[in-house]
């Protein structure tokens, strides 16, 4: 079985930090290393959770030639092994490759706490530490989630299926509603960017689980739904954009109009982060939608958004100012060009331009050629060309219903002051219209430290139970007959 440890962040970003690769091998496998670097001290295992979903194991042995045999077990992807490819040590120093799965480790040795602290590098960066281990990592504690799963159920869950917003694409997801027989005011919910199934998984939190189960008990029907080619929905994940999550958000409210145990009259979506760019786009053409609520929804443009996510969370992860400012310029530029391509040939031709000038102008550092490919595999997606192009106001202005906009201060990835901004002015002829700024929270609305993504795992808050109260409360209004 071969692991993937994909894990996308809410609205995808590519750091000039570089990528490197990653593959594997079992534990007869000599992993190629330098005898003169070996440490004896790295013999045995090494436990660590990425971003606070996947669990994984390095385990270490003496090979025969008197270098290392090493291979990475992903504990929550059924066990996979996965042999690593190259390792090198030093008693400060620690870098492998696993070329299975196209990643890398870098990790400098942390006396104090006798850990590995460093980076795994997959498409993205993402944080990762190591510890000696006896092969057995806990789970994350998640105590919202945990209680949930504990308490006696206050409502009703089936599984639905229902078609999509393209010919042959079956959505799969949950239909839950409160005890009796309604109909009952529903919400749909829409997930931020990434191959999210219904849950909403977002580093070890089930983000939907937490809130479909507060609004069920409130007396809201909730619809929830794995994206297109993901879970147990049919589909091509990989070649769909916004538009094909717009048209299957647009499906999904056809089908709760053929349910009798929907209130018709009062049918909202709930968009998470790409979600709250979805959500009004269908609502402003969809006279059944009677309310919205934008948590972390775009108000900017996708170019100038994504500019200023990389350069927010790079501060908030220690990058240099000098080197965070350079790269937010050769972003900017490179996003512009890629947004107003016609064709994908247009925007690899204009982004290698881009990536060459600030090559030569050493903006680029590490492995630039490798950085370069990935950029260019990366950027020029259909996925983020139609979102580096999507500008959110022209279907914000149009919106005639209700909306509840909510974004938290520490928000890295839609931050609150430019968004909700933008987002006021698009909305200022809409008289129903509630705005928040919610303190100390970020993108996942959880009380936070930074903002940064590297903290999500760790809190074990899954939603801050303050904004399920803004939440239920503006619901309770907007969603039941007065």
């Amino acid at each position: 079985m071969t692991a993937s440890f994909k894990i996308l962040p809410l609205l995808a970003f590519a750091l000039f930090a570089g990528g490197v690769s990653v593959r594997a091998a079992d534990l007869n496998h000599d992993t190629n290393v330098e005898a003169a670097s070996i440490s004896p001290d790295m013999i045995g295992d090494w436990g660590g959770t990425l971003v606070g979903t996947l669990r994984l194991i390095l385990h270490v042995k003496k090979s025969s030639s008197g270098g290392y045999a090493a291979v990475l077990e992903s504990v929550d992807q059924g066990n996979a092994m996965i042999p690593v490819d190259s390792m090198n040590v030093t008693a400060a120093r620690l870098n492998f490759t696993v070329n299975a799965v196209h990643g890398s480790f870098d990790a400098t040795w942390n006396a104090e706490t006798k850990a590995w602290v460093g980076t795994w590098k997959q498409d993205q960066a993402m944080p990762l530490t190591l510890v000696r281990s006896n092969g057995v990592i806990p789970k994350l504690r998640r105590p919202q989630e945990d209680a949930i799963d504990a308490a006696p159920s206050a409502y009703e869950q089936q599984t639905v299926t229902f078609d999509g917003g393209s010919a042959g694409v079956k959505l799969a997801g949950t239909f839950s509603t409160p005890k009796g027989a309604g109909p009952f005011p529903t919400i749909i919910f829409i997930a931020g960017s990434g191959p999210h199934t219904r849950e909403e998984v977002v580093a070890g939190h089930r983000i939907f689980y937490v809130l479909a189960d507060y609004l069920n008990k409130r007396g809201i029907a909730v619809l929830r739904y794995d994206k297109r080619g993901v879970g147990q929905s049919s589909g091509d994940y990989k070649s769909a954009t916004s538009a094909e999550f717009i048209s299957d958000a647009a499906a999904s409210v056809r089908y709760l109009m053929s349910r009798a145990d929907v209130d018709h009259k009062h049918i909202g979506l709930l968009g998470h982060s790409e979600g709250g760019l979805i959500a009004p786009a269908v609502a402003a053409h969809d006279p059944q939608v009677s309310f919205i609520i934008l948590l972390a929804g775009p108000a900017i443009s996708g170019d100038k958004l994504l500019a200023e996510q990389i350069y927010l969370i790079e501060k908030a992860s220690g990058v240099p100012a000098e080197r965070a400012v350079m790269g937010r310029e050769v972003n900017e530029e490179l996003f512009k060009a890629i947004a107003e391509s016609k064709s994908e040939s247009e925007a690899k031709a204009k982004a290698a331009m881009i990536f060459d000038k600030a090559i030569e102008e050493h903006k680029i550092f590490g492995n630039a050629e490798q950085i370069k490919a990935a950029g260019l595999s990366g950027l020029t997606t259909p996925w983020m060309r139609y979102f580096l192009s999507y500008d959110p106001v022209p279907a914000l202005r149009q919106l005639k219903v209700p909306v509840l906009a909510l974004n938290g201060s520490l928000d890295l990835q839609v931050p609150a002051k430019s968004n909700l901004a933008a987002m006021r002015l698009a909305l200022s002829e809409n008289k129903g219209v509630m705005i928040k700024e919610l303190a100390h929270l970020n993108h996942l609305f959880q009380s936070a430290n930074t903002g940064a993504p590297a903290e999500y795992a760790q809190i074990e808050e899954t939603i801050n139970p303050g904004v399920l109260n803004v939440i239920g409360e503006w619901v309770s209004d907007h969603a039941k007959s007065k």
